[in-house]
């Protein structure tokens, strides 16, 4: 089985995954995942993200390269990180203050918006667990959101938003599977995965990271 590891946040609740796109899934309706937005950097798109509240969007700390707000705009109520819904500009950026580079350990930063999002069908906020307990079990079915490849080895983006269902995989088989590997694996970790298939090869926030909602 190869597998999609999963560093959970806010208190064992949100989670990232760390590879670079979403290969492969199924387009997503619009207002399907109300809460996903493209997070822009310039005018290019470098990660996905999930809305938290009217002013805050919940994304991965090494998706902000270069902490300067400015630079940061987000697009919401879009399946498209190309166009549609409506862009907002970040004025604020809070980091970890544990994140760790090299381990993606604490992998995940919070923007505040300069103004607030007006909900609606097309956008909402994620819903999040209230504590740890909430944390999905093994076996739980999840759904993991981004813009990514159509195949393996493409070149390009898909300009729809993407998803794909990975499995909740335990504990032991994720320590097994990245034992190798410099990805730190502890009691916060949350690893998914999709018997045979890679699942989600190549993520880090839609174009940046991957938000199961299980």
């Amino acid at each position: 089985m190869k597998l999609s590891l999963l560093i959970t946040f806010l208190a064992a609740s949100v989670k990232a995954q760390f590879e670079k796109r979403v290969v492969g899934g199924s387009n997503a309706a619009a207002g399907e995942f109300s809460y996903q937005v493209s997070v822009y950097y310039g005018t290019s798109h470098e990660c996905g993200g999930s809305i938290i509240d009217s002013r805050h969007v919940l994304t991965a700390a090494q998706c902000i390269f270069k902490p300067i707000a400015s630079r940061f705009k987000v697009r919401v109520g879009s399946t498209k990180y190309i166009s549609g819904g409506k862009s907002f500009q970040v004025s604020k950026i809070t980091q970890h203050s544990d994140y760790n580079a090299d381990t993606f350990d604490n992998d995940i930063a919070i923007l505040e918006l300069q103004d607030n999002l007006e909900f609606g069908p097309n956008v909402a906020a994620v819903e999040l667990p209230f504590s740890e307990q909430d944390t999905p079990e093994t076996g739980a079915k999840c759904s993991v959101t981004g813009w990514g490849y159509p195949t393996h080895g493409a070149g390009h983006l898909t300009a729809d938003l993407r998803f794909v269902y990975l499995d909740i995989v335990d504990h032991e088989t994720c320590l097994k599977a990245y034992d190798s590997t410099n990805l730190k694996v502890n009691d916060k970790s949350v690893c998914a995965g999709v018997p045979g298939s890679s699942g989600a090869k190549g993520l880090v926030g839609g174009g940046g990271i991957l938000w199961p909602a299980c």
